[in-house]
């Protein structure tokens, strides 16, 4: 079983590692759109280039090449800059250090688009830069050493750059606690092209920065189980296994992983099961009979599946595969044989223990999604359910998952 769960570790690092193309456009210098397929990273450092495949053919694009692209929910453009490259490592920083520019041309994330346009570059460290009419240039944010005091100082003369940008709209005022961050700086510009309302409204632009975490479940269906058992208990050697259709019902959270969010995600559900299982016993004894064997027990699963998703053509329809461990814990059980005395008649039950408070279980499944709907078939093998020793006791679920999207 360790074995097992270190393959799947070892899949899921690899699986990270690979490409993610997905559905993209970019814009030629000449102005001309192409479609196709971006490797799309969700990146925080911006690429120095992209790959961009159609059909099968993948070409390196560089800020050089084109004027922009688009994927997901990103739009990109490329632009001659002059970036603020000042020394920022308070660990390198010393009294000589004094600000230093680039000029370059890099890929831009849109953050607006409007009256007043702003724009992210993250290399080391954020950049934000903020355009209006023929003006362009970074909003100023660094630290500096004091040349003659030491002293660590601040400039953030960008409160300052902001109030001249936005100055024609009369109820803006920069606030001296407006943070150099991506959220806040579009939260201002967004406002402020609002309260001009001189775009013209195709060319406005907000990106969406609203927290893409997960997505939550309802979740039933149905457990076509097996149970098997090879004992050294006398009243229990001569089963071998029982199946049975049995219901359960549970919550799940769907987490967005940054990387790869569109084809991976972390799907971690909590279930409550409950099965009924009964075995009749073939073997007959000259005096007494152990029959039936009836289980009668309830767990709590929780999950954890790494879960793959299918990149089709519909945006509301999508394949995908499940795997993953879980923990089972046992929360009630009943689980007795009975034993039959021929000459008297007189029965008596010896309880059958889980005496093994949880175990591992390994899933594996596959399943669609459609819109808010999702279904799912899934295979969950589970550990040994007692610690008796010689004795082996496994639980399998071939099971229906039924899912429904709720937040």
């Amino acid at each position: 079983m360790k074995k097992i769960t270190l393959l799947l570790l070892l899949f899921t690092a690899v699986a990270f590692s690979q490409e993610n193309f997905i559905p993209g456009t970019v814009t030629s210098m000449d102005g001309s759109i192409k479609t196709g397929m971006i490797n799309y990273q969700d990146w925080k450092i911006i690429p120095d280039e992209i790959e961009f495949k159609v059909n099968e053919n993948i070409e390196k694009l560089s800020p050089k090449d084109i004027l922009e692209f688009e994927v997901e929910d990103d739009k990109f453009i490329s632009r001659e800059v002059t970036l603020d490259v000042t020394e920022q490592n308070l660990q390198r920083l010393t009294r000589s250090h004094k600000a230093e520019f680039k000029n370059t041309r890099v890929f831009l994330n849109v953050l607006q688009l409007g009256e007043v346009s702003l724009y992210e570059y993250y290399d080391s460290r954020p950049h934000y830069f903020a355009e209006k009419g023929d003006v362009f240039m970074e909003l100023t944010n660094r630290i500096l050493i004091d040349f003659k005091t030491g002293d660590i100082s601040k400039n953030r003369k960008y409160l300052g750059e902001l109030n001249v940008f936005l100055s024609d709209c009369s109820s803006f005022k920069i606030s001296n606690n407006l943070e150099y961050k991506r959220k806040s700086l579009s939260n201002i510009v967004g406002k402020y092209n609002m309260c001009t309302g001189t775009s013209v409204p195709k060319d406005n632009y907000t990106k969406d920065l609203s927290s893409k975490k997960g997505k939550f479940y309802a979740t039933a269906g149905a457990n076509f189980s097996t149970f098997t058992v090879e004992s050294i208990r006398f009243y229990a050697k001569d089963f071998k296994g029982s199946s049975s259709v049995n219901p359960f019902v549970g919550l799940a959270y769907e987490f967005l992983l940054t990387k790869n969010r569109q084809k991976w995600s972390l799907y971690t559900e909590a279930t409550y099961n409950k099965y009924s299982l009964s075995e009749k016993n073939e073997k007959k004894n000259l005096f007494r009979t152990y029959d039936p064997f009836e289980l009668e027990f309830s767990t709590i699963n929780v999950n954890i599946l790494f879960r793959y998703k299918f990149l089709t053509k519909s945006e509301i329809t999508s394949p995908f595969l499940n795997f993953g461990i879980g923990r089972s814990f046992v929360v009630s059980q009943n689980n007795v044989v009975t034993e039959t005395t021929f000459s008297s008649g007189q029965q008596k039950e010896f309880e059958f223990e889980f005496d093994n408070p949880s175990q591992f279980n390994y899933i594996i499944g596959a399943g669609i999604t459609h819109s808010n709907y999702g279904l799912e078939l899934r295979y969950t093998l589970f550990d040994k359910l007692t610690k008796v020793s010689n004795e082996t006791s496994k639980l399998s679920n071939l099971s229906l998952v039924f899912s429904y999207k709720i937040l």
